[in-house]
């Protein structure tokens, strides 16, 4: 279940992604499993990658899990945005993450199973979902 926690320190979160106006192809995530490295496509999340892209925005939840997000826009031009757990050690995609925020970059992973999002007042919240 979801717990909100007050504001804690930020900590460090790592980005990756390509320009959303950019109309060339879908990036390609790296992810490094300690067999290798691996690479991660648009279309291991579900999506197509004609449609979606890898947003710049994402990092590490925890030593074992990096969470990616992947946006897009619908046929009326809303931007629409998912984020995903994805193992750090193998590159499989785990699960779909609600973090809770309110834009594709309104999350700040720190590293510890947690992560910040923006209140609507402009503070920050601490989320964890264990």
């Amino acid at each position: 279940m979801f717990s909100q926690n007050s504001a804690g320190q930020a900590g460090q979160s790592g980005g990756v992604g390509e320009d959303p106006d950019d109309v060339g192809s879908a990036f390609d995530l790296p992810v490094e499993p300690f067999q290798g490295v691996g690479r991660l496509s648009v279309d291991a999340f579900g999506h197509d990658p004609d449609e979606a892209y890898v947003e710049w925005c994402g990092g590490y939840l925890s030593p074992d899990t990096v969470i990616v997000t992947i946006a897009g826009e619908t046929e009326d031009e809303q931007e629409w945005f998912h984020h995903y757990r994805v193992d750090a050690r193998s590159g499989q995609v785990q699960a779909e993450l609600d973090a809770r925020g309110e834009h594709s970059y309104d999350i700040r992973p720190l590293g510890d199973g947690t992560w910040l999002t923006t209140h609507p007042s402009g503070h920050p919240v601490r989320w964890t979902d264990s």
